[in-house]
């Protein structure tokens, strides 16, 4: 099944999961229970300037 393409900036609705884990941030956002620490290891050569702007989005 092919995923539709969406313009840029178009907003996605959240699923009930997301807006859950939203809800709980919401009422303690100094709650770290829902952190996961994430370390990834690439091979190669980096393009930073492709990384840049979904790591901008991210945080």
């Amino acid at each position: 099944m092919p995923i539709p393409a969406r313009m840029p900036g178009t907003l996605v609705p959240l699923s009930l999961e997301q807006q859950g884990l939203w809800f709980l941030w919401q009422v303690d956002p100094d709650d770290s229970a829902y952190n996961i620490a994430y370390t990834q290891r690439w091979r190669g050569a980096l393009d930073i300037a492709a990384l840049h702007n979904p790591v901008l989005i991210c945080w």
